[in-house]
């Protein structure tokens, strides 16, 4: 279904595959990768494995995947291309927004994105400063004495004095 999902994705796109978290198998490699940047697709994130991870890095096309393994793909199916999945855990749907980095990978759905980045916006300035202040040593964490008792959250420490 990779294969196939080459030809049906247009230049932009991220393909997403849930590979059910296979410990075994890998979905890509350096082949696959170098067919996706040819074709345009932006990136590809798998709930799976990779391989050959020196090629892809040699392709300098963008992989998200869960791990490596050197055993190749099944290129028999079963799949479905444009449905809903569950990637790691998380809903993905045709057309979410899809943004990656070395930290991770993040997903919007597409009917709250606008919404999202209005809110984001109105924080950054705040966001920024706070960011800022951490970094010179100026913070008070009292806020999440705030946070925990509003939810009634009880908690309980145990202070051991260093020997």
């Amino acid at each position: 279904m990779v294969h196939k999902s080459l030809d049906i994705a247009k230049p932009g796109d991220i393909i997403v595959v849930n590979a059910r978290a296979t410990s075994i198998n890998t979905i890509i490699g350096k082949l696959v990768c170098h067919k996706e940047k040819h074709r345009g697709i932006a990136a590809f994130v798998i709930d799976g494995l990779c391989r050959d991870v020196p090629g892809v890095k040699e392709v300098d096309y963008p992989v998200f995947a869960r791990g490596v393994s050197p055993i190749g793909m099944s290129n028999r199916g079963p799949g479905k291309i444009n449905y809903p999945i569950s990637c790691c855990g998380i809903a993905v749907n045709p057309g979410d927004i899809i943004f990656g980095d070395e930290n991770g990978v993040t997903v919007v759905r597409k009917e709250l994105a606008e919404e999202l980045l209005a809110r984001l916006i109105k924080k950054e300035n705040s966001l920024r400063e706070y960011i800022a202040n951490v970094e010179m040593g100026i913070f008070s964490n009292e806020w999440i004495d705030e946070v925990l008792d509003a939810v009634n959250c009880e908690y309980h420490y145990n202070y051991r004095k260093a020997i």
